[in-house]
């Protein structure tokens, strides 16, 4: 326990978000592949991991940075340790990619947990004057050159029919941002509440507490799964580190943005045309408080979403919002649109700073 505490303490402390600086960036399509979900777990991925094994390497130098090299073997013990933890798919896909890519499954277990601890996203949900909801999101990261390059869109299939789709990051096999077809949409960004020392806590002593990626991934795929269902599934159950869920349905008012601590939801704010709340914006700091001077993205993109008014509601005022700096800045990997209404119009683009 001793040795686990300290490799995931070590690693909550340097997943750290540098300054946010303004960017301009230029928007690059990114691969697209099919994951089969009637295939064995340890074989779904093989072409995504095939396509990026080359990105390998600089996976493990990134996180060789990060942990001193006497403590890269307790990566080992602690991997194993939380892998008992998953479900045997999960378990087979990490396993999977590690042979393929031919790294220590420390390292894919530490890659697949460091969102949890630290990340800058912008997540916008708005309602267009015909009820259509539309989702907008940047991801964030202090290390994105890397993350950029292992960006893909999945589609995830069973039967011959896609299930969900996800934008995400070759290796990692969690939902940071996903959409269930005419269902709902969610992207989630990162809560810096409570002291890391919780978090950790959290990750090693309640086993019934989950990593927040595993949990979304398993709510898109859930059969029946609907807006109202997910909003309850995703406020209830116990999480590693607190965070903000942000989801769309397909029916006028299914917007919210979820406040979530490590046992459950704190507060869910929903959209609500009627009262002129035609949008829904969450930028890491809780909605009631003003967010920091120094990270302020809030304030920007709310001027250019009230200059545009709900007449304007859409992709392109997304979008535009999206590309506003510090909106988009130096840090961000990679921008989604989406609509649970219109899966066909699903698109997501990575940012070339």
């Amino acid at each position: 326990m001793e040795q686990a505490a300290c490799v995931w303490m070590l690693l909550a402390m340097v997943a750290t978000s540098c300054s946010l600086r303004a960017a301009y960036a230029i928007e690059v399509p990114v691969p697209r592949f099919t994951i089969n979900l009637d295939q064995p777990a340890s074989e779904r991925f093989r072409e995504v991991d095939e396509h990026f094994r080359f990105l390998a390497p600089g996976l493990v130098k990134e996180l060789d940075s990060l942990v001193p090299k006497d403590l890269r073997p307790l990566l080992i013990d602690a991997a194993e340790d939380f892998m008992t933890r998953l479900s045997p798919d999960y378990d087979a896909e990490m396993r999977g990619v590690a042979g393929v890519w031919n790294i220590s499954l420390g390292y894919v277990v530490a890659a697949n947990l460091l969102y949890d601890f630290s990340a800058a996203c912008t997540s916008i949900v708005v309602q267009a004057e015909n009820g259509t909801l539309y989702h907008g999101r940047n991801l964030d990261y202090s290390f994105g050159g890397l993350l950029r390059d292992l960006t893909y869109i999945g589609d995830f299939q069973s039967g011959g029919k896609t299930v969900y789709v996800l934008t995400t990051y070759a290796g990692y096999f969690g939902a940071l941002s996903g959409m269930r077809s005419n269902s709902f949409t969610v992207t989630v960004d990162e809560r810096d509440q409570g002291a890391i020392w919780e978090n950790v806590a959290m990750a090693l002593l309640d086993k019934k507490s989950r990593p927040m990626g595993f949990l979304v991934r398993d709510t898109l795929a859930q059969d029946g799964m609907d807006f109202v269902g997910a909003v309850e599934k995703l406020s209830t159950t116990p999480l590693i580190a607190p965070v903000y869920l942000i989801l769309s349905g397909v029916q006028p008012g299914q917007g919210a943005v979820i406040t979530r601590n490590q046992l459950g939801a704190v507060d869910t704010w929903y959209l609500d045309a009627s009262v002129g709340r035609w949008y829904v914006l969450e930028t890491n700091y809780d909605h009631w408080k003003p967010p920091p001077s120094s990270d302020d993205r809030r304030h920007p993109a709310e001027k250019v979403l009230d200059t545009a008014g709900r007449g304007e509601a859409g992709y392109a005022l997304l979008q535009k919002v999206l590309n506003t700096p510090p909106v988009l800045n130096s840090h961000t990997t990679y921008t989604i649109l989406m609509s649970a209404a219109h899966p066909e119009q699903y698109k997501s683009w990575v940012q070339r700073i």
